[in-house]
């Protein structure tokens, strides 16, 4: 039956509203979502590029022939006072591969009144023995080496990245404008599934070399989009899971007396203990970490940590967390918890058990990161992000675009200066990431200041090239030039490691150093491609068609070449 003329005012009114929903929303978190992409894109190599960093070869710690009561006896000897105190024995995987003991502060400080009346000498004494704790542990000669001469893994560029992807260089609200972001990208996937819903298929296998630039935007935005749909829908999510925690806060307080309990839940392996006050220092922890381990034997450990709980306290915990690499599982987790005293197992997950209470997180986690399919998943998951950036760019090109039009030329110069300066913002954070990489190489690790220096370089740069963009207001320019640079540096990155260390990517697999040789092979690669892409890239004349441009077809042959946009020919709003 045909439609009534109400009927198709009516869907054309729905239509126009998730279209202009769907370009609103995309136009607002672009730069923002560019930016979480590609930033965790690298990001998900995080270990990776931490350990090409520091030049560290990866080993295997013997985690069940260690003696833990010595590596806190050690700590004793430096001075500390121990009662009371929680005390965490963790596997380090991103700043090199080895253990880490921190402890806080003890419960039983004496009060600031007290304080004013020792000596200077008792004062010097007493806040040495009350300070935070924090070493690295020499797992053959037990030797404590305190971690700020190690260096922090804050101070690594693969954290500097991940903490982009969640803009926490942004004080206090970054991580929520991260999640924010990624609940809006949400908005913008469902409504553009929406409009393009009826000639989803169709449009997947449109590609017009031989038509406009408009065109050839909108059938890669498309085609693309709907490629990567599950991958960024999944990402959306995780991402708003991730960065709007806050929001669940008050739920927990509706639903439970203390937030401590909905955690208790969740991860049973972090309950808190009450410190009775009364001391025992007889009872040694190292027997219950063998216990633990035997049931994990041979395994390579992707997380593992020891924690005692107010030790020295005759209701002291030790809880063994631990998280086995695998290929093919989202949660390979266990713990286990003794009562210190006794001996005594409270509580138990074992590694082939899973349960939605325990393992939730990890299952996010899992899908956020790209962890539960080894370096194969991980490279799938770049790849599609390189893509979404794509996806990210195509749209809001075909926005400007279309804004090119006569109706639009008393806001020529505006939308101009906005192309420029998005797409200076957004193209030029891959050369921006690319100097970050050569400048970590070229700085000495022990340099005083060398991570701020780098964070300098790396922001200051993507400032310049900003900047650079708006200036030239050149579309073309503005791609082509970070292409260029982007491909120069990420060639110049497996050179300066060469040079500056010596493992030089077809030394470094062989020696053990295979982080090394990942990271300088990816980046020569992408170096060039890059470099290709900027020797392909050519101006385009926008009254002409495409495919001549590129050479594609003759010029004869466009002047028979209908062009059309389906975008912006079934809006009517103009929008």
């Amino acid at each position: 039956m045909d439609k009534t003329p109400e009927e198709i005012r009516s869907e054309k009114r729905i239509y126009n509203t998730f279209f202009n929903t769907h370009t609103v929303t995309g136009i607002v978190i672009s730069t923002g979502i560019f930016v979480i992409f590609l930033a965790g894109a690298f990001a998900l190599f995080q270990n990776n590029i931490n350990n090409w960093e520091i030049n560290f070869k990866e080993k295997e710690l013997p985690f069940a022939a260690l003696d833990y009561d010595r590596m806190l006896n050690e700590v004793a000897a430096k001075g500390y006072e121990m009662y009371g105190r929680n005390f965490s024995i963790q596997l380090r995987e991103n700043q090199g591969t080895h253990l880490v003991i921190s402890a806080n502060s003890p419960v039983n400080q004496i009060s600031k009144d007290s304080l004013g009346q020792l000596s200077m000498s008792d004062s010097i004494a007493y806040a040495k023995a009350n300070e935070r704790i924090e070493y690295v542990i020499d797992t053959e000669s037990y030797e404590l080496v305190p971690l700020s001469e190690i260096g922090d893994s804050q101070q690594r560029i693969g954290r500097l990245l991940t903490r982009l992807h969640y803009f926490q260089q942004v004080p206090v609200v970054g991580l929520y404008l991260s999640g924010f972001i990624s609940l809006f990208f949400l908005f913008a996937i469902v409504s553009g599934v929406i409009v393009h819903w009826k000639k989803i298929i169709s449009n997947f296998f449109t590609f017009r070399l031989r038509s406009t630039i408009k065109n050839l935007w909108t059938d890669g935005h498309t085609a693309l989009g709907i490629l990567g749909l599950p991958y960024q829908f999944m990402y959306a999510v995780t991402g708003a899971i991730f960065g709007l925690t806050i929001l669940v806060v008050p739920l927990v307080y509706v639903i439970f007396e203390d937030a401590n309990e909905a955690t208790e839940i969740i991860f049973p392996e972090n309950k808190s203990y009450e410190l009775l006050g009364v001391a025992d220092q007889s009872v040694m922890i190292t027997p219950l970490v063998k216990q633990a381990l035997a049931e994990l034997p041979g395994q390579k450990f992707q997380q593992f940590q020891i924690v005692v709980k107010n030790y020295g306290d005759i209701n002291s915990h030790l809880t063994i967390t631990s998280r086995i690499h695998t290929d093919l599982d989202f949660s390979r987790r266990a713990y286990a918890i003794f009562k210190v005293t006794n001996g005594v197992l409270v509580d138990q997950k074992r590694m082939e058990e899973s349960s939605f209470r325990s393992s939730s997180f990890d299952y996010f986690l899992g899908l956020h990161f790209g962890n539960f399919g080894g370096l194969f998943v991980q490279l799938i998951y770049f790849v599609m992000a390189i893509l979404t950036c794509f996806v990210i760019v195509s749209g809001v090109m075909i926005w400007l675009v279309a804004r090119e039009k006569k109706t639009y030329t008393h806001k020529a110069k505006f939308n101009k200066n906005v192309g420029a300066i998005y797409l200076g913002a957004c193209l030029g954070l891959f050369p921006a990431i690319a100097i970050l990489f050569v400048t970590s190489k070229i700085l000495p690790l022990d340099m005083e200041g060398r991570y701020q220096v780098i964070n300098y370089v790396f922001f200051g740069f993507w400032l310049l090239y900003t900047v650079y963009a708006y200036v030239i207001k050149n579309n073309y320019k503005i791609n082509k030039h970070a292409l260029l640079l982007a491909g120069v540096l990420g060639l110049a990155i497996p050179i300066s490691n060469g040079v500056m260390t010596g493992l030089w990517f077809w030394k470094s697999l062989g020696m053990g150093y295979s982080d090394s040789f990942l990271v300088d092979v990816s980046w020569l690669v992408m170096g060039v491609i890059t470099l290709l892409a900027a020797w392909k890239a050519k101006p385009v004349d926008k009254k002409q068609n495409v495919g001549v441009e590129a050479g594609i077809i003759p010029a004869t042959a466009a002047k028979k070449i209908t062009i059309s946009d389906p975008i912006l020919t079934t809006n009517p709003s103009g929008n």
